[in-house]
């Protein structure tokens, strides 16, 4: 087979193996992470009709998980299977970083490898979110302008526009990828011409029109974002998530004007931060970073121009997600395989020894295969860590004895569980519990407890007294917590083996409680007291 074909196999069957992952091990979003955006319930409603409200997020991933849910297809599995294939286009694109900077498809094949084993290809590539989309089309748009920076062309600088358009429809943080790649233009051996931009931009508006016009219809301003509150939230808001509700600026300026130091202060430490471990942590590991440092400084002596914009682009992105948000790592996903391009193509350029082809059996050669097994040792660690640490724990980190109790609920009432009269059944009633979403797997009605914010924190009694009338108006029966998604709300829930009893209201009875799950019946009729 031609390599290209090889390439494409590889990633093939690097999707259908997520694609099996995910239907054993990921059925309902995971707990405590970016999927609790609810991108399934905007597909949901835009299959039936309604377009989300959201002042934050693009529509394009839930646009595509409609689309891909009018074929039958469950818009969460659909959604899995999206983010699956996006993570092997991710694995694709490895290659082309290492194959661009190392000139040899060796140095592909070994960026291919070290990011098809990285933890957050695995995990990442489950959710049900738009990480993995948007590091694939924002990636996309890097190697497109690097190709750009090596070969300008028009057509390129379209291809350049159509993933930067389609990028900033899943996230608007596609925005910082602009600079950088209004470099890249900048330093193409050629007489520059507004030509090449000016194609990229009607591209990449052309692929926003439909963005622009959502917007202008739930909003009324095509342009419309609240994007700014995240901000607000990061300096003074975090972890309260209810801040972004009372967000006492208007605009991104308000926010700079009020504290100049206090931005500049948060984006700095969120650069330290990242440095001191949030690069291992999105490479792998810190020997993984090491290879980073080490592929990008001898990069930059063979190939210094390539070299020195990508490290620019990115360098340029990750500071403006620094200082206006966070650097986690799902945010920066996009430029690992920038990474692993880089640390390949330096491992290839010490191995090879020069510049020029080296015939078979010379010392080069020798050393490109000794090359080849140091990169099979950094496979082998990052694949020990990948799937007998992070996977396992990921895997674990789900709802899944809460589905277990509830479905148990929502089946046969409170009997089987130490709750209710023998022989009654939960019909008719609402079940409640503390992770969200969770609703498409019962019959019955399903309502998930609000986080404890502010005082409620701290005061059970308080948290209590504002649940109690919220179960008493949705009628519920049951309620069903477990230790991995309570969050901040009182520890009490969990029942006394585990949270204690402090706040405990009366009109909660414990049925049955253990390490993994505790289930309550709600006794607020008529004149209980919530």
């Amino acid at each position: 087979m031609k390599p290209s074909t090889w390439r494409l196999a590889g990633a093939l069957v690097l999707f259908l193996a997520l694609a099996i992952f995910g239907a054993r091990f990921h059925r309902v979003e995971e707990v405590g992470s970016a999927e609790r955006d609810g991108y399934v319930a905007k597909a949901e409603q835009l299959m039936h009709g309604e377009i989300p409200v959201d002042p934050y997020r693009p529509l394009l991933y839930p646009l595509l998980v409609a689309g891909m849910g009018k074929t039958g297809l469950e818009p969460f599995v659909a959604a899995r299977l999206l983010s699956n294939l996006a993570a092997a286009a991710l694995v694709w694109l490895a290659f082309g970083f290492g194959r661009r900077l190392g000139g040899s498809d060796r140095a592909g094949y070994w960026a291919m490898a070290l990011t098809a084993v990285n933890p957050n290809v695995w995990i990442l590539g489950q959710h049900v979110a738009t990480d993995m989309l948007f590091a694939a089309l924002a990636s996309a748009a890097l190697l497109a302008g690097l190709a750009y920076l090596e070969t300008p062309r028009a057509r390129t600088a379209l291809v350049v526009g159509a993933f930067l358009g389609l990028a900033g429809f899943v996230r608007g943080t596609a925005v910082f990828l602009v600079p950088g790649l209004l470099l890249a233009w900048w330093l193409a051996d050629r007489p520059r011409s507004w030509r090449a931009p000016l194609v990229a931009a009607l591209a990449a508006v052309a692929l926003l029109a439909p963005h622009f016009w959502l917007r202008a219809q739930v909003f009324g301003d095509p342009v419309y974002s609240e994007n700014f509150k995240n901000l607000a939230w990061k300096l003074y808001g975090y972890p309260d998530w209810s801040y972004l509700d009372r967000v006492p600026f208007a605009s991104l300026g308000e926010i700079v004007r009020a504290d100049p130091a206090r931005v500049l202060a948060g984006g700095f430490a969120e650069l330290w931060r990242f440095a001191r471990g949030g690069l291992s942590q999105l490479l792998g590991t810190g020997v993984h970073a090491l290879l980073l440092l080490a592929g990008a400084t001898l990069a930059w002596g063979w190939r210094r121009r390539a070299a020195g914009w990508l490290l620019a682009a990115s360098g340029i992105a990750l500071v403006a997600t620094a200082f206006v948000f966070f650097t986690w790592g799902r945010l920066l996903l996009y430029l690992l395989p920038v990474a692993n391009g880089l640390g390949a193509a330096g491992l290839f350029f010490t191995a090879r020894g020069s510049v020029g082809v080296l015939r078979e059996g010379d010392d080069g050669c020798r050393r490109t295969r000794w090359a080849d097994w140091l990169v099979l040792v950094l496979v082998a660690l990052l694949a020990v860590k990948t799937f007998f640490f992070r996977l396992p724990a990921f895997v674990e980190h789900h709802p899944t004895a809460e589905i277990e109790a509830l479905s148990a609920l929502d089946r046969g009432g409170g009997e089987g569980l130490g709750c209710g009269e023998p022989g009654e059944r939960a019909n008719q009633t609402t079940l409640a519990g503390v992770t969200p979403f969770l609703g498409r797997y019962l019959e019955q009605r399903y309502v998930a407890l609000p986080d404890a914010f502010g005082d409620e924190v701290t005061n059970p009694e308080l948290y209590f007294e504002h649940l109690g009338p919220l179960l008493r108006s949705e009628g519920v029966r049951y309620l069903v917590a477990i230790p991995i998604d309570l969050r901040d709300r009182p520890a009490a829930l969990l029942g006394p083996g585990q949270g204690g009893t402090s706040g405990l209201p009366s009109w909660l009875r414990l049925c049955s409680a253990g390490e993994s799950v505790a289930v309550w019946q709600v006794e607020l009729g008529e004149g209980a007291s919530p």
